[in-house]
């Protein structure tokens, strides 16, 4: 057991119990207890078994059982129970968008609904419809969202991809003859949701270790080896001998699109792919150790993994135009965290300290607006005293550096929430919280709004997408983004494993328009601050360098950007 699994199943207790009818009071506090242990720094598994979990806020006696149950026995009685009496999929169905534990026990029960392609045939057929608490208008709002999510079944998120791919290196590195693992695919190129874990191992002796990665549970597949996973991706291996390793990675690394695309060079070369070698016109292979010998062979430099997606690339290689990629190191400091004065799990001195631990230079607090009340949204005087807050940390020196701003909701009309209050921020991410079935004009009209005010400083979470669970609002997104340049509004790159928004696809159109952007994390939790490395992924594969990204500036130039940006938002 281990804390993904041990939160994974803590919170499906949770919200089957909410769907069976149990006390709100219960579910609450199981699912808070995930989410606490989830964002826990200490493993919580190791913290159970040397018994100092109970001293965790929120974990009283009964949880503690329910996490003993799945820490000792691998399973939990009541869960079992719970999955029998709703079976398919019900959680699946509780994400949908709409949908709430009293409409799923009605489709389970009036209909026999229990998963996602049950429910996209009855909204299609329009049976949902004849149900209580459905109707037309909601059927159309929900069909959207789930053909979404029947499209993403069975994928994973990056952080979950990443940790599955983890997991497959260290059992393969440890198998006989194996002399390196090399994770490939779409892990490699940093896409924002995984269908399958790709793996390239090498292996000194002739042939690849059979007999041990069969009791690993892989299979021969043609010339690799895949193995099943029952709710996730598939594990795929492919073997390589160390002298051709490098052609394999790009083989099974890049997308599809990329390898047409190398096609041109590889003729002018006089090269081409046999199984996944590359061989000269006489059909002898040609040494490729690693990645740089394959493209220095087509006489290409290396194109980094996040930017092998077939799109232009290779005449950025071909013409020495490659971007520069933005780095953590370029990296100064992050905005969008949220404390325990809003809906954070931690207080200001745990964030900061965590960002301290991390290297950054500088901290931007943006709490929830007023209007986010169900986030525990600021008023204005708690916002007063949040800027006094923060005025006195920067005045004892305290490290890092902390800037006091806002994440204010765009109101129906495109309006800030709390207006002149946000005049004390020195920055403000203006973030689209409600409404978000708005058709695709009243939607843009609003963003728009939002950004011709002087006082937006960011945009948030730009599409409203939940990887997985709510499809992106319609929008005209090139008039997004040309605004959005035409004021000088930066569009954010949300780190958060659920948003990664905008989309990397956006990313160039935007930046293509004059766009320039910033990394946040949207941080409630001590280890959400880490998360601003998934938004890099995502900056990289948006072909981003570090003079694209505000938080790339120092503190001092960061400050004096600021300074200026709010001096003239003053005079308007």
């Amino acid at each position: 057991m281990d804390r993904r699994t041990l939160t994974r199943e803590l919170r499906a207790l949770g919200r089957l119990l909410e769907l069976d009818g149990a006390s709100a009071f219960q579910t609450r506090a199981i699912l808070e207890a995930a989410s606490r242990l989830d964002d826990s720094p200490d493993d919580p598994v190791h913290t159970f078994l040397a018994g100092q979990l109970q001293q965790m806020p929120g974990i009283g006696k009964s949880l503690l059982a329910d996490i003993g149950q799945l820490v000792r026995h691998g399973h939990h009685d009541t869960l079992e129970a719970l999955r029998r009496r709703w079976p398919g999929q019900p959680l699946r169905l509780l994400d949908v968008p709409g949908l709430g534990p009293a409409k799923v026990r009605s489709l389970f029960r009036d209909l026999g609904i229990h998963d996602l392609a049950g429910l996209d045939d009855g909204l299609r057929r329009g049976t949902v419809t004849e149900l209580k608490g459905f109707g037309q208008k909601t059927a159309a709002k929900l069909i959207p969202h789930v053909t979404y999510m029947r499209e993403t079944e069975g994928m994973v998120l990056l952080p979950d991809a990443d940790a599955l791919a983890a997991d497959a290196r260290e059992a393969l590195a440890r198998l006989p003859g194996v002399v390196a693992v090399h994770v490939a695919g779409s892990v490699a190129r940093r896409d924002d949701m995984h269908a399958r874990l790709d793996l390239v191992v090498v292996h000194r002796d002739e042939q690849p270790p059979a007999a041990a990665l069969a009791a690993l549970g892989f299979a021969p597949t043609g010339e690799s080896w895949t193995r099943p996973t029952p709710e996730g991706p598939d594990v795929r291996v492919h073997p390589a001998r160390p002298e051709s390793a490098g052609a394999k990675r790009v083989r099974c690394g890049a997308n599809p699109a990329h390898l047409r695309a190398l096609e041109a060079p590889m003729a002018l070369a006089g090269l081409s792919w046999k199984n996944d070698l590359l061989v000269g016109q006489d059909g002898s292979p040609v040494p490729t150790p690693d990645e740089e010998a394959v493209y220095a062979a087509l006489g290409l430099p290396w194109i980094p993994p996040e930017l092998r997606e077939g799109t232009d690339e290779i005449e950025l290689a071909r013409s020495g135009s490659l971007p520069q990629l933005v780095t953590m190191a370029d990296i100064q400091g992050v905005f969008h965290t949220h404390t325990t004065a809003s809906d954070g799990r931690a207080d200001l001195a745990g964030m900061a300290a965590e960002a301290r631990r991390l290297g950054f230079g500088y901290l931007a607090v943006t709490e929830h607006s007023h209007a986010a009340g169900y986030a525990g949204g600021l008023s204005s005087e708690r916002l007063r005293a949040q800027h006094v807050a923060v005025a006195d940390w920067n005045a004892a020196a305290g490290t890092p550096y902390l800037l006091s701003g806002l994440e204010a909701d765009i109101l129906a009309d495109g309006t800030l929430d709390m207006g002149e209050a946000l005049d004390g921020c020195d920055l403000v991410i203006a973030s689209v919280h409600s409404r978000h079935g708005e058709d695709e004009g009243a939607m843009t009209r609003r963003i728009v709004r939002a950004l011709e005010d002087p006082r937006t400083t960011v945009l948030g979470h730009m599409s409203g997408r939940l990887l997985g669970e709510r499809a992106p609002y319609p929008m005209d997104h090139a008039r997004i983004h040309e605004t959005a340049a035409r004021h000088g509004v930066h569009i954010e790159i949300n780190g958060n494993p659920q948003r990664l928004d905008i989309d990397w696809r956006q990313i160039r159109a935007a930046r293509a328009t004059g766009v320039t952007f910033c990394l946040s994390p949207d941080a409630h939790s001590i280890p959400g601050i880490g998360h601003v490395r998934y938004a890099l992924d995502m900056a990289r594969k948006g072909g981003l360098k570090a003079a694209d990204i505000l938080n790339s500036k120092p503190l001092d130039a960061l400050r004096e950007f600021l300074a200026d940006r709010n001096s003239r938002t003053a005079g308007t």
